[in-house]
């Protein structure tokens, strides 16, 4: 048998294909972008190329050795660099790449970080965020509010800020300190950029967030999206008027959030109107003008609610009531359009991937249960990666 030699071009499309983004990637996909940087001269840039684009770092051995390779290449990998993860490191581990500069990095994850005290130290102006436009911070562990803060005004271009369940157990903010945050956020305008905000919250992770008030976040943020747990209240209860997000909702939002637009929640195991309506009521209450608000989005995940089987009769029969009974408008609608009077869209938004055989199953499903008629809001449903699914003439 002679010796054959696949095209260097095909090599470099399979390293290609590995995922190397923190979404998608594992421990072993990094590793086999790290074999395949070792097996040869001709592989190795391209392989080095795809690892550092999204590079995840979980212990202070690692920071380092990360840190060193940019170092001894003369910061040449670090232009590479376009995402970061960070996972249960303490704050004192990565002070060495806190001093670098990485021109390319648009978004940073912290997973399962301590923020303590002593994070007044990033009140410097370090290099390492200057670029960063997204910032992830999950499962995070902060004990006091400007810890938080700290970090958020390192950001000066930051435009997207997600709280996924932060750990603020304890943390307690009085009048004179928010007022002070408040003074302080405009003092040293930050935040001039952040126009998009996610709180993930459940009833033990993160609720005291909204005793900030949103002051501390800049005034510039036209999309909010909350999604509630209800672990262990019922998501009607946590909602209520006397429960921690009903109290604290309004001095969050207060008269800060002038150029709000688009409100996003999370829907229930199915699209339940009782249920979301008292989410978005909820919220409402805390806006100085509903005028405001052009936009309500519903994000569904539809695939961790599976017992909802499109292939069953009492499904198929719901698809056929969204097509013949198209002259009733949901009774759900009519409440957004009292709630939100200048209410222009409403979307719902599947999160996951749709398979080819059950992604008209669903859009029917939600047709049916959120049937507009002609009249705004006007209803689009959307893939994961925004492609629309409905309207399909559009």
């Amino acid at each position: 048998m002679g010796n054959w030699r696949l095209p260097l071009e095909m090599c470099e499309a399979i390293i290609d294909a590995i995922p190397s983004s923190s979404d998608n990637a594992t421990v072993e996909e990094q590793r086999t972008l790290c074999v395949c940087a070792l097996t040869c001269q001709a592989w190795r840039g391209r392989a080095q190329r795809v690892l550092l684009e999204h590079p995840q770092l979980n212990s202070r051995r690692a920071v380092l050795l990360f840190v060193a390779s940019i170092r001894r290449t003369k910061y040449q990998l670090a232009s590479l660099v376009r995402t970061l993860a960070l996972e249960g490191l303490q704050l004192k581990s990565i002070y060495s790449l806190l001093v670098e500069s990485f021109p390319g990095l648009s978004a940073l994850h912290l997973y399962g970080t301590a923020l303590e005290v002593h994070s007044k130290i990033l009140r410097t102006r370090f290099p390492f965020f200057a670029a960063l436009s997204t910032l992830t911070l999950q499962h995070v562990r902060f004990n006091t509010p400007r810890a938080l803060l700290n970090l958020v005004w390192a950001c000066p271009n930051i435009s997207v800020l997600k709280l996924l369940y932060p750990n603020t157990k304890g943390m307690s903010v009085s009048p004179a300190s928010a007022a002070l945050l408040v003074s302080t956020c405009a003092h040293l305008r930050v935040c001039r950029k952040l126009v998009s905000l996610r709180l993930e919250l459940t009833v033990t992770a993160g609720v005291e967030i909204l005793s900030l008030p949103g002051g501390v976040f800049g005034s510039a943020l036209t999309e909010l999206f909350l999604q509630y747990t209800p672990i262990p209240l019922s998501t009607l209860s946590w909602f209520s008027s006397d429960a921690p997000v009903a109290v604290n909702l309004s001095t969050f939002l207060g008269d800060t959030f002038s150029s709000l637009h688009t409100l996003k929640v999370q829907s229930g195991p199915t699209i339940e109107p009782e249920r979301t309506f008292l989410a978005l009521s909820t919220l409402a209450k805390g806006l100085v003008s509903r005028e405001s608000i052009k936009t309500v989005v519903l994000e569904f995940d539809h695939i961790k609610h599976a017992h909802l089987d499109v292939g069953a009769p009492w499904f198929r029969r719901r698809r056929t009531a969204g097509h013949t009974e198209k002259a009733r408008v949901s009774p759900y609608v009519e409440s957004l359009r009292t709630l939100f009077p200048c209410l222009q869209i409403l979307r719902v938004e599947l999160v996951c991937m749709l398979e080819r055989r059950t992604a008209g199953a669903w859009v029917d499903y939600v047709v049916s249960e959120l049937n507009t008629k002609t009249n705004p809001p006007f209803l689009e449903v959307v893939d994961c990666k925004g492609n629309r699914l409905y309207p399909s003439n559009v």
